[in-house]
């Protein structure tokens, strides 16, 4: 079995389209077909389909297609393809259950035709699903279709550990790309390090230069997002202020509720901590992010700067949240944030 800290899935950019297709050449070949490029395309023009690269120790080992029915709803696994040189590793098993944790909610999965080693793949790697409800397979024809409904999940929040770096690296690399799109340089965006946000994260936790949350998912081996937390930095913050530093959601599973979750768990922190004012700065142009902090109890106070984020100067603005207030009752399943990142949490 594969060691799922060495596997990763990613959201595939446009760029990534040519590989995928070339996988899918592969995975069709042995029934004689070809890709459907028109429909291929639509998986970077519509909101309701989901490209993933499968890469395991930093190499393009598979890809996933998830795309969500106009009509009910379902979602379906278009495509779960495996490089035959990274098969028989349990790749395939990983990726098919992290996807289907990341999407909760009612699925349709059908097998290639004459497959019978996709019919025990799915069959195997549902039952150790353990929450699913109203499971059916229904043969038609040579194909089976497997549908099954699951259920959101209660991944916790926990303090960070040095394990989780590389995780959090990631994500925060993730975030950036999907989040930032447009709104810094593309170029910059791809040059983005993992390694280098793994190493300084790692030290962040090692030196407990702050506290980090972390939403592990449901599976127990991986992470969802996270937050960055600790004492407000700004020269004219008041006495008793804290500060969200970052705070991160893996695209994957955006609107799914995580970033909330982080959010109370983190306003618990600084309220234990002794913290009666907590702030952040979010990015001006970033509207996603900043509905999502305004929904959350957060309200702007009327200070801006610019910062440098690569070759760019953004304005970012000042958001404040009285901790001895109620927080509002459901910012949980509210817009996804995107984080708010202080220069010293740059990364760059």
């Amino acid at each position: 079995m594969t060691n799922a800290a060495l596997t990763e899935l990613a959201l595939a950019g446009a760029d990534s389209r040519p590989i995928i297709e070339a996988m899918l050449v592969e995975h069709l070949a042995e029934l004689g077909e070809a890709p459907d490029a028109a429909e291929l395309a639509r998986y970077w023009a519509d909101e309701d389909r989901y490209p993933f690269l499968i890469i395991q120790d930093g190499a393009i080992a598979g890809c996933a297609l998830i795309r969500r029915r106009v009509d009910d709803a379902r979602f379906e696994m278009a495509v779960l393809h495996v490089r035959p040189e990274a098969r028989r590793q349990g790749i395939g098993r990983w990726a098919a259950r992290t996807l289907l944790w990341k999407f909760p909610g009612e699925w349709n999965v059908s097998t290639l035709p004459k497959r019978d080693d996709a019919r025990a793949f799915w069959r195997s790697t549902l039952s150790t699903l353990p929450r699913l409800a109203d499971v059916s397979e229904r043969i038609d024809g040579d194909q089976s279709l497997f549908r099954f409904v699951l259920p959101p999940g209660r991944g916790a929040v926990r303090p960070a550990r040095a394990s989780d770096a590389r995780a959090i690296g990631r994500i925060h690399v993730h975030a950036w790309q999907a989040a930032y799109r447009g709104l810094l340089p593309d170029s910059f965006l791809a040059a983005l390090s993992i390694d280098q946000r793994e190493e300084y994260w790692r030290d962040v936790i090692i030196r407990r230069r702050s506290t980090l949350l972390v939403a592990d998912d449901d599976t127990g081996r991986d992470i969802n997002g996270w937050i960055a937390i600790g004492p407000a930095s700004d020269p004219d913050a008041p006495i008793g202020s804290g500060e969200v530093l970052a705070l991160y959601v893996d695209p994957v599973i955006w609107a799914n509720g995580v970033g909330g979750a982080l959010w109370r768990s983190g306003r618990d922190y600084l309220c234990k901590l002794g913290y009666q004012r907590a702030q952040l700065w979010a990015l001006a142009d970033n509207r996603r992010a900043r509905r999502f902090y305004q929904r959350a109890g957060f309200l702007f106070d009327g200070s801006q700067r610019t910062v440098v984020r690569g070759p760019s100067e953004v304005r970012e603005i000042r958001y404040i949240v009285d901790l001895t207030q109620a927080p509002p009752s459901d910012p949980d399943n509210q817009l996804h944030p995107h984080g708010a990142e202080p220069g010293d949490y740059s990364g760059t």
